[in-house]
């Protein structure tokens, strides 16, 4: 925000100019980082596409399950710069979403991905919608970061839960060796990594708690019964949508491989 100059004494109205100038400055630059970063990542989301494309058609093995890892996440990274742009954007095109529409989406695109890294994959929630105000988009992304995240630090082993709460939560779990207690607020910082030299560049977490703060929820780490991690993404307010029109959705059976 820039400093006013009405009623400034005139003795000091070169410094607040000099001020508001270098804070005009910094906005452009900022303003100049955005459009880049959105404009890199526009145009890295073609080839990274037929990068993956090509990867499956590869033969099964181990070395295409980690080729699928690495493009997944290019492809996760590219749509995150995005949503940082979009997110700036205010709330202005929220809308009716629901949350156990959101999950199952997310659920049936990253499940074989979970299946060829080892694990099961479970989807539970009750016959009904949840419903909130928010960005689909946003929203679908944050739940991909979550379960991407799970899949790479879930020690290849047990399953992935995703559930859907009718509060207005959603989970999900793994049977990995979990977020030491003290590191809890911290994953969620820009560019912190729990373990050195790990895959991802930091921002996922970050982004999911924009993304919630921005829906005026939050996001929380805990401990899985099993040991393992738990990230609660808690919204205001969600209701269930019994009857909802063009909400409704069945229960879905656990997914397993």
């Amino acid at each position: 925000m820039q400093l006013p100059l009405d009623e400034v004494p005139i003795e000091i109205a070169p410094l607040v100019k000099a001020i508001n100038d270098a804070l005009g400055r910094l906005d452009k630059g900022y303003e100049r980082h955005r459009r880049f970063l959105a404009d890199a990542a526009h145009e890295l989301r073609t080839p990274i596409a037929i990068l993956s494309t090509r990867v499956s058609s590869l033969a099964a093995g181990p070395e295409k399950t980690l080729l699928l890892e690495d493009t997944t996440r290019l492809s996760v990274m590219a749509g995150q710069l995005l949503d940082l742009q979009r997110l700036d954007q205010g709330t202005d095109a929220f809308a009716a979403v629901d949350l156990i529409g959101v999950a199952r989406r997310v659920v049936l695109d990253l499940a074989p991905l979970a299946f060829a890294a080892g694990y099961e994959m479970s989807f539970e929630h009750e016959d009904e919608a949840v419903v909130v105000t928010g960005d689909q988009t946003a929203l679908e992304r944050a739940l991909t970061n979550l379960v991407q995240n799970a899949i790479d630090h879930g020690r290849r082993r047990g399953t992935i839960l995703v559930r859907v709460t009718n509060d207005g939560r959603i989970e999900v779990c793994d049977d990995g060796d979990g977020i030491p207690p003290e590191e809890r607020e911290h994953i969620f910082e820009p560019f912190h990594r729990l373990h050195q030299g790990g895959r991802g560049a930091g921002l996922g977490l970050d982004l999911v708690q924009s993304i919630m703060r921005l829906h005026g929820g939050h996001i929380e780490a805990d401990q899985a019964p099993s040991g393992g991690a738990c990230m609660r993404m808690v919204f205001p307010g969600g209701q269930t949508a019994q009857g909802a029109r063009g909400l409704r959705t069945p229960p879905t059976p656990n997914m397993q491989h």
